[in-house]
């Protein structure tokens, strides 16, 4: 199915006239800058992709005992940690997650994938120029 207009004196299809529209971007008041080593993804029952930003950090301790010395008070160091969970040895911290209809997240692969190839071109560059 042909979908330009056609000119029928022609019989050649005729672009269609091209607008340009500004679009301008504002950060919103709940905008933060997060550094993600990582990503997690899953879809809802609507179908939609919830991708989740994570970072890896080591376990904090649920809680810590320290030793002092009880005559002058000053500390001698730390006896002990406890953990809420000792089987643990990495922790993802969740930053951010972003849900998103198939379109949006199709357009967003494609922004990745255009600035990935952008940026190894680059590191490319600046490998060869050592």
């Amino acid at each position: 199915m042909n979908e330009q207009p056609v000119n029928p004196s022609e019989g050649q299809p005729t672009m269609p006239p091209i607008e340009f529209v500004g679009c301008r971007f504002e950060k919103s008041d709940q905008f933060q800058t997060v550094f993600a080593i990582g990503a997690w993804a899953r879809l809802t029952g609507h179908g939609e992709i919830v991708l989740s930003m994570f970072n890896e950090a080591p376990p904090l301790p649920s809680k810590i005992t320290y030793s002092r010395n009880a005559l002058t008070k000053k500390w001698v160091g730390e006896h002990s940690k406890e953990f809420t969970d000792p089987s643990s040895q990495i922790v993802r911290q969740i930053l951010v997650d972003i849900v998103m209809p198939l379109d949006s997240a199709i357009r967003v692969k494609d922004a990745l994938t255009n600035f990935i190839e952008q940026c190894q071109q680059e590191k490319a560059k600046k490998e060869k120029a050592v």
